[in-house]
Protein backbone atom coordinates (compact mmCIF):
# COMPACT_ATOMS: atom_id res chain seq x y z
CA UNK A 1 0.00 0.00 0.00
CA UNK A 2 1.23 3.86 -1.04
CA UNK A 3 0.21 6.64 -0.29
CA UNK A 4 -1.75 8.21 -3.10
CA UNK A 5 -4.06 11.02 -4.77
CA UNK A 6 -6.71 8.29 -4.62
CA UNK A 7 -7.85 5.42 -2.99
CA UNK A 8 -8.00 1.59 -5.02
CA UNK A 9 -6.29 -0.99 -6.34
CA UNK A 10 -3.33 -0.52 -9.71
CA UNK A 11 -3.21 -3.36 -11.64
CA UNK A 12 -1.33 -4.64 -14.38
CA UNK A 13 -1.45 -7.27 -16.36
CA UNK A 14 -0.94 -8.91 -19.98
CA UNK A 15 -2.31 -11.27 -22.83
CA UNK A 16 0.21 -12.25 -25.28
CA UNK A 17 2.37 -9.56 -25.69
CA UNK A 18 0.21 -6.82 -24.71
CA UNK A 19 0.21 -5.06 -21.85
CA UNK A 20 -2.77 -3.37 -19.24
CA UNK A 21 -2.97 -0.95 -16.82
CA UNK A 22 -6.48 -0.08 -14.59
CA UNK A 23 -6.70 1.34 -11.77
CA UNK A 24 -10.05 0.40 -9.97
CA UNK A 25 -11.28 2.81 -7.56
CA UNK A 26 -12.15 2.22 -3.73
CA UNK A 27 -14.60 2.70 -1.12
CA UNK A 28 -14.10 4.35 2.11
CA UNK A 29 -14.13 0.37 3.69
CA UNK A 30 -12.17 -1.19 0.45
CA UNK A 31 -14.90 -2.07 -1.23
CA UNK A 32 -14.80 -1.98 -5.26
CA UNK A 33 -16.54 1.17 -6.65
CA UNK A 34 -19.25 0.02 -9.14
CA UNK A 35 -19.17 1.71 -12.58
CA UNK A 36 -16.90 0.99 -15.17
CA UNK A 37 -16.79 4.81 -15.53
CA UNK A 38 -14.91 4.93 -12.49
CA UNK A 39 -11.95 2.88 -13.68
CA UNK A 40 -8.99 4.58 -14.97
CA UNK A 41 -7.58 2.91 -18.12
CA UNK A 42 -5.57 5.73 -19.46
CA UNK A 43 -2.04 4.20 -18.81
CA UNK A 44 -0.33 7.75 -17.84
CA UNK A 45 -3.20 8.57 -15.84
CA UNK A 46 -2.67 5.16 -14.05
CA UNK A 47 1.23 5.39 -13.87
CA UNK A 48 0.38 9.12 -11.99
CA UNK A 49 -1.70 7.73 -9.71
CA UNK A 50 0.58 5.18 -8.42
CA UNK A 51 3.41 7.39 -8.44
CA UNK A 52 5.53 7.56 -5.16
CA UNK A 53 8.87 8.80 -3.45
CA UNK A 54 11.16 5.86 -2.82
CA UNK A 55 11.16 6.67 1.03
CA UNK A 56 7.50 6.43 0.67
CA UNK A 57 6.13 3.77 3.41
CA UNK A 58 4.27 0.67 2.66
CA UNK A 59 1.20 -1.38 4.66
CA UNK A 60 -1.74 -3.35 4.21
CA UNK A 61 -4.56 -2.29 5.97
CA UNK A 62 -6.78 -5.36 7.77
CA UNK A 63 -8.47 -7.15 5.04
CA UNK A 64 -6.74 -5.92 1.76
CA UNK A 65 -5.22 -8.97 0.96
CA UNK A 66 -8.32 -11.04 0.49
CA UNK A 67 -10.88 -8.15 -0.81
CA UNK A 68 -8.15 -7.91 -3.82
CA UNK A 69 -9.48 -10.53 -5.33
CA UNK A 70 -12.65 -8.55 -5.84
CA UNK A 71 -10.76 -5.62 -7.65
CA UNK A 72 -8.80 -7.86 -9.64
CA UNK A 73 -12.20 -9.50 -10.64
CA UNK A 74 -13.60 -6.14 -12.13
CA UNK A 75 -10.37 -5.00 -13.29
CA UNK A 76 -9.86 -8.52 -15.35
CA UNK A 77 -13.60 -8.07 -16.78
CA UNK A 78 -13.11 -4.66 -18.10
CA UNK A 79 -9.80 -5.94 -19.91
CA UNK A 80 -11.45 -8.86 -21.60
CA UNK A 81 -13.88 -6.51 -22.62
CA UNK A 82 -11.11 -4.19 -24.27
CA UNK A 83 -9.46 -7.17 -25.83
CA UNK A 84 -13.62 -8.42 -27.42
CA UNK A 85 -14.04 -5.35 -28.70
CA UNK A 86 -10.50 -5.06 -30.81
CA UNK A 87 -11.85 -9.15 -32.05
CA UNK A 88 -14.85 -7.30 -33.73
CA UNK A 89 -13.93 -6.37 -37.44
CA UNK A 90 -17.02 -3.77 -37.28
CA UNK A 91 -15.21 -1.72 -34.34
CA UNK A 92 -11.52 -1.69 -36.57
CA UNK A 93 -12.79 -0.43 -39.93
CA UNK A 94 -12.00 3.56 -40.39
CA UNK A 95 -14.47 5.84 -40.44
CA UNK A 96 -14.92 7.37 -43.76
CA UNK A 97 -16.57 9.92 -44.37
CA UNK A 98 -19.64 10.29 -46.49
CA UNK A 99 -18.32 12.46 -49.32
CA UNK A 100 -16.29 9.80 -49.85
CA UNK A 101 -18.73 7.06 -49.74
CA UNK A 102 -21.32 8.99 -52.01
CA UNK A 103 -17.95 9.03 -54.36
CA UNK A 104 -17.11 5.49 -54.60
CA UNK A 105 -21.09 4.71 -54.71
CA UNK A 106 -21.13 6.73 -57.68
CA UNK A 107 -18.27 4.84 -59.53
CA UNK A 108 -19.91 2.07 -58.80
CA UNK A 109 -22.84 2.81 -60.25
CA UNK A 110 -21.37 3.95 -63.71
CA UNK A 111 -20.46 1.63 -66.35
CA UNK A 112 -16.26 2.69 -67.05
CA UNK A 113 -15.00 0.99 -70.15
CA UNK A 114 -11.75 2.34 -70.50
CA UNK A 115 -10.23 1.83 -67.14
CA UNK A 116 -8.80 -1.27 -65.74
CA UNK A 117 -10.52 -2.62 -62.79
CA UNK A 118 -7.54 -3.33 -61.12
CA UNK A 119 -7.13 1.07 -61.25
CA UNK A 120 -11.37 1.54 -60.80
CA UNK A 121 -10.80 -1.34 -57.67
CA UNK A 122 -7.99 0.83 -55.95
CA UNK A 123 -9.39 3.72 -56.28
CA UNK A 124 -12.56 2.67 -54.40
CA UNK A 125 -10.56 0.98 -51.75
CA UNK A 126 -8.69 4.52 -51.27
CA UNK A 127 -12.68 6.51 -51.31
CA UNK A 128 -13.01 3.87 -48.59
CA UNK A 129 -10.49 4.78 -46.38
CA UNK A 130 -9.88 7.89 -44.15
CA UNK A 131 -9.12 10.96 -45.99
CA UNK A 132 -7.20 14.59 -44.80
CA UNK A 133 -9.44 17.42 -44.85
CA UNK A 134 -7.37 19.05 -47.53
CA UNK A 135 -8.05 15.85 -50.01
CA UNK A 136 -11.66 15.96 -48.75
CA UNK A 137 -12.41 19.23 -50.25
CA UNK A 138 -10.27 18.89 -53.49
CA UNK A 139 -12.73 15.71 -53.97
CA UNK A 140 -15.71 17.54 -53.29
CA UNK A 141 -14.43 20.02 -56.11
CA UNK A 142 -13.61 17.31 -58.33
CA UNK A 143 -17.11 15.69 -57.68
CA UNK A 144 -19.38 18.65 -57.98
CA UNK A 145 -18.10 19.50 -61.52
CA UNK A 146 -21.07 19.34 -63.87
CA UNK A 147 -18.78 19.57 -67.24
CA UNK A 148 -18.78 15.69 -68.00
CA UNK A 149 -21.12 12.65 -69.10
CA UNK A 150 -21.37 10.04 -66.21
CA UNK A 151 -18.74 7.34 -67.73
CA UNK A 152 -15.91 10.69 -68.52
CA UNK A 153 -16.83 12.11 -64.83
CA UNK A 154 -16.35 8.57 -63.35
CA UNK A 155 -12.88 8.14 -65.18
CA UNK A 156 -11.95 11.44 -64.34
CA UNK A 157 -12.69 10.93 -60.33
CA UNK A 158 -10.35 7.38 -60.63
CA UNK A 159 -7.76 9.28 -62.06
CA UNK A 160 -7.67 12.44 -59.69
CA UNK A 161 -8.35 9.99 -56.30
CA UNK A 162 -4.78 8.04 -57.83
CA UNK A 163 -3.10 11.49 -58.20
CA UNK A 164 -3.64 12.08 -54.49
CA UNK A 165 -1.07 9.51 -52.95
CA UNK A 166 -3.24 8.55 -50.52
CA UNK A 167 -3.12 4.54 -49.68
CA UNK A 168 -6.24 2.40 -48.54
CA UNK A 169 -6.86 1.92 -45.19
CA UNK A 170 -5.42 -1.50 -43.93
CA UNK A 171 -7.34 -2.50 -40.77
CA UNK A 172 -5.28 -4.04 -37.92
CA UNK A 173 -5.37 -7.60 -37.18
CA UNK A 174 -8.03 -9.22 -35.45
CA UNK A 175 -6.97 -10.42 -31.99
CA UNK A 176 -7.80 -14.50 -31.12
CA UNK A 177 -10.90 -14.79 -28.96
CA UNK A 178 -9.44 -15.20 -25.22
CA UNK A 179 -11.39 -15.95 -22.18
CA UNK A 180 -11.18 -13.91 -18.67
CA UNK A 181 -8.39 -16.43 -17.65
CA UNK A 182 -6.16 -15.75 -20.18
CA UNK A 183 -5.46 -12.55 -18.36
CA UNK A 184 -2.35 -13.05 -16.60
CA UNK A 185 -1.78 -10.77 -13.34
CA UNK A 186 1.85 -9.43 -13.07
CA UNK A 187 1.73 -7.34 -10.23
CA UNK A 188 -1.30 -5.04 -8.10
CA UNK A 189 -0.81 -2.15 -5.63
CA UNK A 190 -2.91 -0.76 -3.12
CA UNK A 191 -2.95 2.98 -3.38
CA UNK A 192 -4.64 5.16 -0.55
CA UNK A 193 -4.43 9.30 -0.02
CA UNK A 194 -4.76 8.63 3.71
CA UNK A 195 -1.53 6.14 4.35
Amino acid sequence: MVKGARRGIFFCAIVGDRTYLRFVPAGEDWEVIDGAEDMVREIGTCLRIIECEPETPTWFPDGLQERVYDFWEAAQQDIWEDWREETDPANLQPRVRPLNLRVAEFIRATSIIDVPEEQVNRALDILESPWPRREEIMLRQWFEEEAQEDPARAKYLIERVHETGLEPATPPPLLPPISPEDIELLCWLGVDPAS
